[in-house]
């Protein structure tokens, strides 16, 4: 997954695959993305922020969601879906 963020003057700015950002990883994984920046702000998963824009480190964005998958503490994502890890 490549993300693209808008740069002034009409160019884009295209980021490697390592990281995506909360809309996308919300869509992943079924987790609103207010739940992905409290995790953020907790330290459970990485990210950097980009202008107002927070890009997930998407290895740590899957390790997050495996850990409580194989934990069983949260099969399901706070939308009430199961958190897809493709």
């Amino acid at each position: 997954m490549v993300a693209m963020l808008q740069q002034g003057q009409g160019q884009a700015m295209v980021l490697n695959s390592d990281v995506v950002t909360i809309k996308d990883a919300s869509a992943q994984t079924g987790y609103s993305a207010e739940y992905l920046r409290r995790l953020i702000r907790a330290g459970e998963i990485e990210a950097s922020k980009l202008g107002t824009v927070y890009l997930v480190k998407l290895d740590s964005l899957l390790d997050y969601v495996r850990e409580r998958a194989e934990d069983g503490k949260d099969s399901t994502g706070p939308r009430g879906k199961a958190a897809r890890v493709d």
